[in-house]
């Protein structure tokens, strides 16, 4: 194959390649593509803590806030491509939030973001069966179907980064779609997120025992409207004022089953977090709107016995809307102000909780509280190569807590 000759001259070829483009090469048979994303930030942040002390948003704790936090959000090397009509593989490399908690040394260690390989089955009228098997995220949060290249804000909607990392994965395992012009369905299946620690980690023989569960997800999204022209299957959550409409439903539900954890070496936890929602996006020419409603539960109960657990089981639930209207410039050049909206609530038992921004270090959305975000983005091209202004006010749902953030994000997408 041609293609083992041509690896050979990628690192003189790209030298000479306009930086908005990618590289690519292919033979007969195999077709592969390299891709660079980059997402550097500057953050400026000012916030208080729930007993009135300054709260560091940057390291998730007391304390002053630095004049300006520099970081890198996405370093990413991406390798895609097909071999023959119907596989379809990608192999990315990532050295995300580099400094993103203030050290200079923070997160530079380099590590697979995805691995998969995907088998179509081609059906007539542009329908497809798609198994999927790897290291990838599931078909379930809208804010992972869609490449984070392609966001409104420079940061998610706090319906993803605003609940339990058990419902957002990204984990080996098997993936099913079913794709239709007009509508995509798809489930998953993962290891769970917690892995279970090694036999006699425990500290009894009735603890080593105890099984783990998997993830689990199934996601339905489709336009209402039974008119292909409305569907999208690469949706953005902006489509930088191009012409053209889409209206797209998605609906979900996920569980993460009996996860093990607890730091005790006697009495562990079993946790379950199920979850189920919805979430629609809107175009039409200049004007792009996304919702999002997410509510979940986690159960928390004792693993073995004896135990000094202390079961729960929390309802917890997230709303964001956000809207975004582009303006040509001229040329390439493209400025759309965007608004944003969220609440946050992750205790739905308790009306009033006092809390701080968050407990992790540069979280981008706040605890339970609402939040209002003003952006303003700046196309230089599409989102290959694109400015990012945002501006983040969370108060929370009682006391005195608060968080004004400001980031400003350069992407260099291709």
């Amino acid at each position: 194959m041609k293609l083992v000759k041509s690896l050979s001259v990628i690192a003189l070829g790209s030298a000479c390649i306009p930086a908005i483009h990618a590289v690519s090469i292919s033979d007969d048979v195999v077709k592969l593509g390299v891709g660079v994303r980059l997402q550097t930030r500057a953050q400026v942040a000012d916030s208080d803590a729930a007993n009135g002390d300054e709260f560091n948003v940057q390291n998730g704790g007391t304390g002053s806030n630095d004049p300006v936090d520099f970081s890198i959000r996405r370093a990413r090397l991406m390798f895609t491509g097909s071999y023959g009509a119907d596989w379809k593989f990608n192999a990315t490399l990532q050295n995300d939030n580099v400094d993103n908690t203030g050290a200079s040394n923070a997160n530079r260690a380099t590590a697979i973001r995805y691995a998969w390989v995907e088998r179509a089955f081609k059906m007539d009228g542009d329908m497809a069966h798609l198994v999927k098997v790897g290291l990838d995220k599931p078909f379930f949060n809208a804010a992972d179907v869609m490449s984070s290249s392609r966001m409104l804000f420079p940061t998610k909607p706090a319906t993803d980064s605003a609940t339990p990392s058990t419902m957002r994965p990204r984990g080996v395992g098997l993936s099913y779609k079913f794709a239709h012009p007009m509508f995509i369905i798809g489930a998953d299946i993962q290891n769970n997120v917690t892995a279970k620690p090694a036999t006699g980690f425990f500290g009894n023989a009735e603890a080593q025992d105890i099984d783990e569960g998997l993830f689990y997800s199934a996601r339905a999204e489709f336009t209402p409207l039974f008119d292909a022209e409305w569907f999208d299957a690469k949706r953005s959550e902006s489509y930088v004022g191009k012409e053209g409409h889409h209206l797209m439903i998605g609906l979900k539900y996920g569980a993460n089953d009996e996860a093990i954890g607890g730091a005790a070496t006697v009495s562990r936890t079993l946790t379950t977090t199920t979850g189920y929602g919805a979430d629609v996006l809107f175009h039409w020419n200049q004007i792009t709107f996304s919702g999002d409603y997410f509510a979940f539960n986690t159960e928390v109960e004792a693993a073995n016995t004896p135990t000094t657990v202390v079961e729960t089981d929390v309802d917890s639930q997230v709303i964001s809307a956000q809207v975004g209207y582009a303006f040509p410039l001229g040329g390439d050049y493209v400025l759309e102000p965007a608004l944003r909206y969220a609440i946050i609530d992750l205790d739905t038992d308790i009306d009033n909780v006092a809390t701080n921004y968050s407990g992790v270090a540069d979280a981008e959305h706040g605890l339970s509280g609402d939040e209002i975000e003003v952006g303003l983005n700046l196309y230089l091209d599409g989102h290959n190569n694109k400015l990012s202004l945002a501006y983040s006010m969370w108060n929370a749902e009682d006391g005195d807590a608060d968080a004004n953030v400001v980031r400003l994000q350069h992407q260099l997408n291709f």
